[in-house]
C-alpha cells in the first residue's frame, strides 16, 4: 500500500492516540521507511536494464517479472511494456 498507508498513519499520529497504539504507529512508519529504501537499488537496476535494452537486458526483465513479489514483477512489467513501446 506504499504511500497511502504512510498518509493514514501520519493522521492517525496527528490525533493523539493511545500510548500502545502510538508505539504500533510508529513500528509501522519505520518499517515502510525502509521498505522505500530498500526499493531505491532495485528501480535503479530496472531503469538501468531498460536504458540498456539489449536483448540480455530484455531477457533479464523477464526473469524479473516472474518473480513472486507483487511490487517487483509489476517493475519489470511495466519496464517491458515500455520497451515494447519504443521498438514499434
Amino acid at each position: 500500500m506504499g504511500e497511502s498507508a504512510a498518509a493514514m498513519i501520519r493522521q492517525s499520529l496527528k490525533d493523539p492516540p493511545s500510548l500502545e497504539a502510538k508505539r504500533r504507529l510508529m513500528a509501522l512508519a519505520e518499517k515502510l521507511r525502509f521498505s522505500d529504501r530498500a526499493r531505491v537499488p532495485w528501480l535503479r537496476c530496472v531503469e538501468l536494464l531498460e536504458r540498456i535494452g539489449t536483448s540480455p537486458a530484455r531477457a533479464t526483465l523477464e526473469l524479473f517479472r516472474n518473480i513472486a513479489d507483487p511490487e517487483t514483477s509489476a517493475d519489470a512489467t511495466r519496464s517491458l511494456e515500455r520497451l515494447a513501446v519504443m521498438t514499434k
